[in-house]
């Protein structure tokens, strides 16, 4: 395997999901799978908690080996009273250098 060297001057696009994992009604949130809570989503922050929206790209730049970005996750209240339950909700994540 080659050394590669940190990615300076680079940026990262980063998405979480597709655009079909949004919550009918508030398409910055990310749906729950049936049978989980009622009237809940789910939302993914940045750094700064600015909410990064299902299928979306986020520019970053790049970081070098040992950094990490930092993201921030919360439910929501979404359409109506939320409701109790448990749910496990996977997300796809690619990250594009260029």
């Amino acid at each position: 395997m080659e050394r590669c060297s940190d990615p300076d001057g680079l940026f990262a696009n980063i998405t979480f999901g597709v655009p079909g994992d949004a919550m009918p009604g508030h398409p910055a949130w990310f749906s729950l799978p049936k049978g989980g809570p009622e009237h809940v989503a789910l939302e993914i922050g940045d750094a700064a908690h600015a909410t990064v929206r299902p299928g979306e790209p986020l520019a970053l730049p790049a970081l070098g080996t040992g950094e990490r970005y930092d993201f921030a996750v919360r439910l929501r209240e979404a359409g109506g009273p939320a409701g109790a339950g448990t749910f496990e909700r996977g997300v796809r994540v690619d990250v594009e250098y260029r």
